[in-house]
């Protein structure tokens, strides 16, 4: 009877061990199918043997640098990142390796001209983070068309869990990004080409916020950057 159980604990360790990390499976797929729908991009993508990394579907800072074989505040400091740590797919991250110098940011002549994200203003603020940069945060009614604020490519759009609830990252020239977030519903899907005013979401109040608004936010090389000196008044 002990070498029966025995024997069905080992097979039950065994087929536990087969089955792939719930976090690194595609949304949609199930354990079995993942492993031959699972694109070969990806996995060249996760190569950590020189000093770039592209950022894939699912990645976390904590993944990357134990893949990578260096820490988190390593990776926080030679990519300039701000809380709250946001990555996207696509992303180039720095890999920071030995006798490796910081890299300085570069400022760059600012050839994006930039709109304000919402048609209907009822009220806004510029709001700092823990470190003192500058996002936005723009109050109105649960549905209000939310538009990209310049013209570009849509880095990121999904629906998540997370503190910024429902969230669309658009990719635009020189190094920019503008992020959109606590929105009711996406327009738009990762890879899409969008024009500045192009509808992209509805505000809502998914996420961590206690009224319906839209948080809008600007970085510059991965980097926040204050949003009122681009964008201006409404």
């Amino acid at each position: 009877m002990f070498k029966v159980l025995g024997l069905s604990i080992v097979l039950l360790l065994l087929v536990a061990c087969g089955q792939p990390p719930r976090d690194y499976l595609q949304r949609g797929t199930t354990s079995d199918n993942a492993r031959t729908q699972a694109p070969a991009a990806q996995v060249g993508a996760r190569d950590c043997s020189g000093t770039n990394y592209t950022v894939v579907l699912h990645d976390t800072l904590g993944e990357i640098a134990l893949r990578c074989g260096v820490s988190v505040n390593q990776l926080i400091g030679v990519n300039n990142l701000t809380p709250p740590y946001i990555i996207y797919p696509k992303q180039e991250l720095i890999i920071p390796r030995a006798a490796m110098a910081t890299p300085k940011i570069k400022k760059s002549a600012n050839s994006v001209t930039w709109h304000w994200p919402l048609d209907h203003k009822t009220h806004y603020a510029y709001v700092l983070d823990s470190q003192g940069v500058q996002a936005l945060e723009v109050y109105g009614e649960v549905g209000a068309l939310v538009r990209a604020a310049a013209d570009g490519e849509v880095a990121f759009a999904e629906n998540a869990s997370g503190p910024l609830g429902n969230m669309v990252m658009i990719r635009h020239a020189d190094n920019y990004l503008s992020i959109y977030a606590h929105n009711q519903r996406l327009h738009v899907k990762q890879g899409d080409q969008v024009k500045a005013g192009d509808v992209i979401a509805n505000l809502g109040q998914s996420g961590r916020t206690d009224r319906p608004k839209l948080y809008f936010e600007l970085r510059y090389q991965g980097r926040k950057m204050a949003v009122e000196p681009l964008l201006g008044k409404p």
